[in-house]
């Protein structure tokens, strides 16, 4: 069986189109991960609530995410680390 991962970029929790739609099909990538890690350097005081991190924090459900720190798409402007 071939692994389906699909890129559905989001830069807001608004947009009409959500990964979490997608994970039917599967695995989707989670461009929210590399947000979230990026503030636990950026602002310190995130640090505290690191061993929550995951879907406590708005991210997808773990074994449907594919998880990254950088890409294409977020290296020019939006990447924090």
């Amino acid at each position: 069986n071939p692994w389906v991962v699909q890129e559905v970029y989001t830069s807001s929790p608004d947009e009409r189109v959500q990964p979490s739609m997608y994970v039917d099909l599967g695995h989707v990538t989670e461009f929210w991960f590399a947000r979230k890690v990026g503030l636990l350097f950026v602002e310190p005081e995130q640090l505290c609530g690191v061993d929550t991190f995951g879907e406590s924090w708005g991210l997808m459900e773990g074994g449907k995410a594919v998880t990254f720190i950088d890409n294409h798409d977020t290296q020019r402007g939006e990447a924090l680390l």
